[in-house]
């Protein structure tokens, strides 16, 4: 009797425990713990806290011309930007996600509303975001509403950007130019862009626009990236000759520097390329990329990087979680796409885990962003450690996915 009721008490104790780590899941150290629960329940507080985000943009819009959320300022209002900017794309992007995710018309609604304010973006296809803006919101909405209308303003603009296309140089002209140091810059981030002219190949198989997207990438692939597979955010042309003219990380400690944000880009487009194209090239490089990027020495245990992975003051330099979100969702998709699909999973599980923690989340915050310790321009001083609305779409993006595949697993 002893024995059992001796047994009885230690269950009974562990019942205990167990039930304290649940109630801590926020405490747990991170892992591949991240479950369709997990997900499905931290989308549901997307939406609450966006529903109130949404208001405060409103009230924001209502005084300013410019209508959209880019990061927090740090007196902790809202850095509200224009159509041209090109952040501009990832509000209405979010307000798509959350319709998709909660089948609300709401969400639908306010999704419309912020697209078609982008309307006048039709024609200018300058900045290196300026593709994937434009995919973000007409894309989106072209998908959940079959309306033709997207589809035309969609195909016009990736007309319009295809003009851009040098030939001497081999890329497209996003027109990155506001340095004069530059002639014809062609950064990392157009690997992002290139989502445009990809979308429009898919829809209308017109070849003109598959060779323009790997001219650019292999430029790319060509100029930007190294033989230890670390990244130059920028690559000058000349573009009369197509000469390289220099290579630098303007975003990054210096020329030798890893930028975070960066290599999250590459590891993204050289994935997308692939689910596109089916070239081999493109995948065996978005794997390098990230197997670069999972093996640095100074990635922090719980993945979340720090701005440059070889920055001076580490381990005191402010993080990036906008990267790790996008690297997550990249992670996500080359999973299904690589031999080494569990350890990119794994991967994709912690950084998940990890953003969706109090560490990263903001859970109590009045405003709305979903994420803080953002860094979008450290040299500049620029946007650092502060909440962005470029990490909380792609941070919403890799959720989505996580909670889709989930659900098909089960």
């Amino acid at each position: 009797m002893l024995n059992y009721l001796s047994e009885r008490t230690i269950v009974t104790r562990l019942i205990l425990i167990f039930g304290v780590v649940a109630l801590c899941a926020g405490c747990r150290p991170a892992g591949n713990h991240f479950s369709a629960e997990d997900s499905g329940g931290q989308l549901d507080k997307v939406v609450e806290k966006y529903a109130t985000f949404y208001e405060q943009v409103l009230l924001q819009n209502n005084r300013l011309p410019a209508r959209f959320p880019r990061s927090l300022k740090a007196d902790g209002t809202l850095k509200m930007v224009g159509t041209a900017d090109g952040d501009s794309g990832y509000f209405p992007g979010i307000l798509w996600m959350l319709y998709e995710y909660s089948q609300d018309e709401v969400w639908k609604n306010r999704a419309i509303r912020f697209t078609e304010y982008l309307e006048d973006q039709l024609y200018n296809v300058q900045g290196s975001d300026a593709g994937l803006k434009m995919v973000c919101s007409f894309g989106r909405a072209f998908t959940h509403t079959g309306e033709i209308r997207y589809f035309n303003i969609l195909e016009q603009a990736a007309r319009s950007l295809s003009l851009r296309f040098n030939s001497q140089v081999g890329c497209l002209n996003f027109g990155d130019n506001s340095s004069p140091r530059y002639h014809f810059p062609v950064t990392i981030d157009h690997l992002m862009s290139l989502e445009l002219p990809l979308w429009a190949f898919r829809q209308t198989s017109d070849p003109v626009y598959l060779n323009i997207v790997n001219s650019h990438a292999r430029k790319i692939l060509q100029e930007h990236i190294g033989p230890d597979y670390r990244i130059f955010q920028v690559v000058d042309f000349d573009p009369v000759s197509g000469e390289v003219r220099s290579k630098n990380n303007s975003f990054g400690t210096d020329e030798a520097s890893d930028w975070a944000r960066g290599q999250a880009k590459a590891v993204y487009g050289f994935t997308r390329l692939y689910e596109i194209t089916q070239k081999a090239e493109y995948l065996e490089t978005a794997e390098k990329l990230a197997d670069n990027y999972l093996e640095h020495p100074n990635l922090p245990d719980d993945k979340i990087p720090y701005w440059d992975l070889l920055a001076p003051g580490i381990p005191e330099e402010p993080r990036d979680a906008s990267a790790a979100a996008i690297m997550a969702s990249a992670l996500i998709n080359l999973s299904q796409l690589s031999g080494k699909n569990h350890r990119y999973l794994q991967a994709a599980a912690q950084m998940l885990e990890t953003l969706s923690s109090p560490a990263y989340f903001n859970f109590h915050s009045n405003q709305g962003f979903l994420l803080k310790q953002v860094t979008i321009d450290k040299p500049g001083d620029l946007e650092v450690n502060t909440s962005s609305i470029m990490a909380d779409y792609f941070y919403l993006e890799a959720l989505l996915k996580w909670y889709r595949n989930s659900e098909k697993a089960s």
